[in-house]
C-alpha cells in the first residue's frame, strides 16, 4: 500500500499521455453513448480528459510523500467521473448548437455509469471498526480489514490523545471514513491504527510489542471506550 500513490500517479500519467491522440476505438478510452456516437465529442473529451489525467497522476505521485487518503481517493474520483460528465456536457453543448440528434441510451451505458457510481461510493465511503472489552482482551473488529486482539496484561500505558496524525499507511487500508492496518508517523514510528476519520480524539496505547491508536465515531463514544478499557486494566492490578 505504501508504494500505491506512485504507481497510480505513473498510470495515470501514462494514460493521460496516451489518450492525448487516441482514436475512435473498440478497446481503449472513454467509451461513453457521447463519444461513441460523436467523433468530436470523442475527440474533445480525450483531449480534455488527458491533461486532466496528466496533473491528477502528478498530484497522486506527490502524495507518495504524504500518503493522504484523502487526496489519493479524490484524484480517482476526479479522474473516474470528470470525463463522463465533461462528455455529456459537451453532448449538450451540441444538442442546444443543433449540431448533432439527441443519443439513444443503452441499458449497458447506464448499468455502466451505476457500476461506476457505487464502485466510488463503496471504495470512499465504507468501513466499520467495532470494540468489544472482554474480561481478558480488547476485541478490535474490522469490517474490510483483519481483526485484532490487544490483551490487558500487555498493556504498559494507555492516554487520551487529541489530533494524531495518520503518517504512511504502510500495509492496510483508508479511505474518507476509516483507516486500519500499519502506519509509520514521526511521534510513534512504526504503529497499527484502527480511527475513524471523522473524530479527532484517540486512545493511545502501548503494548510490550507495538504502539495501537484507536478510536469511535465521536469523541464521546471515544471516551466512553478509554473509561471502559480503564476499569478492565484496574482489575487486573
Amino acid at each position: 500500500m505504501k508504494y500505491l500513490s506512485l504507481f497510480s500517479g505513473f498510470l495515470f500519467i501514462l494514460l493521460g499521455f496516451a489518450m492525448k491522440k487516441a482514436k475512435q476505438n473498440p478497446l481503449f478510452g472513454i467509451r461513453t453513448t457521447w463519444t461513441l456516437d460523436n467523433e468530436e465529442n470523442w475527440n474533445r473529451t480525450h483531449q480534455f480528459s488527458s491533461i486532466l489525467w496528466i496533473v491528477c497522476g502528478l498530484i497522486t505521485t506527490i502524495n507518495f510523500f504524504f500518503q493522504s487518503n484523502i487526496i489519493f481517493f479524490s484524484m480517482i474520483l476526479i479522474v473516474a467521473l470528470g470525463p463522463i460528465l465533461y462528455s455529456y456536457w459537451f453532448y449538450r453543448m451540441q444538442l442546444k448548437s443543433g449540431e448533432r440528434n439527441k443519443a439513444k441510451y443503452s441499458i449497458i451505458s447506464v448499468l455502466f455509469f451505476i457500476i461506476i457510481f457505487l464502485f466510488v461510493g463503496v471504495s470512499l465511503f465504507t468501513g466499520n471498526v467495532k470494540y468489544n472489552c472482554t474480561e481478558r482482551v480488547i476485541q478490535i473488529q474490522a469490517s474490510q480489514w483483519k481483526d485484532y486482539e490487544i490483551e490487558y496484561k500487555d498493556i504498559q500505558s494507555i492516554h487520551l490523545e487529541k489530533n494524531v496524525e495518520a503518517g504512511i499507511r504502510t500495509f492496510g487500508l483508508g479511505n474518507l471514513k476509516v483507516g486500519m492496518g500499519d502506519f509509520r508517523n514521526d511521534a510513534y514510528g512504526d504503529y497499527i491504527r484502527y480511527a475513524y476519520a471523522s473524530c479527532d480524539e484517540y486512545i493511545v496505547i502501548e503494548t510490550k510489542n507495538n504502539i495501537v491508536v484507536i478510536n469511535d465515531q465521536t469523541e464521546e463514544k471515544t471516551e466512553k471506550l478509554y473509561k471502559e478499557i480503564e476499569t478492565h486494566l484496574k482489575k487486573k492490578e
